[in-house]
């Protein structure tokens, strides 16, 4: 799903993302389920994406544009659906401690590893203030 050499990001064989992709370049695959595009009023917009289907995975992505350009992403990859209405009594830290290696394992087997390539960085991590694992990739534009 991402390309070792150059950071792309294949959905499908249709559907590639790249770094400096325009929103609305992203947005026209229309793919995945409740897209959600918020203004910080900064210069950065996010696009929310959940259950994006790549083999036998479920993707929940956040795309970061800065001026309309993409320079961040977030991916939290789960072999079950992200559901639209899920709410905090489903939530555990331990849970979300196996959510976090199981994204470590999955870019692992990517990737061969986490870290800075000639494209950008890509690290996973858990956020205890939002109780949130995610892989973030930052892409060098």
């Amino acid at each position: 799903m991402i390309d070792p050499q150059t950071g792309a990001i294949s959905f499908s064989e249709t559907i590639q993302v790249n770094s400096g992709d325009s929103i609305n370049q992203v947005t026209a695959f229309n793919f995945g389920e409740d897209q959600l595009l918020r203004d910080m009023g900064t210069g950065w917009k996010w696009l929310t994406v959940k259950n994006i289907v790549v083999e036998t995975n479920y993707i929940l992505a956040t795309f970061g544009f800065y001026h309309d350009a993409l320079s961040q992403l977030n991916l939290i990859v789960s072999a079950n659906r992200f559901e639209q209405d899920a709410g905090w009594e489903s939530w555990s830290k331990t849970d979300e401690l196996n959510t976090l290696f199981r994204l470590r394992q999955w870019v692992l087997a990517e990737l061969g590893r986490e870290g800075t390539f000639d494209w950008g960085v890509i690290q996973t991590s858990y956020d205890p203030k939002s109780g949130a694992s995610t892989i973030h990739i930052q892409f060098i534009t």
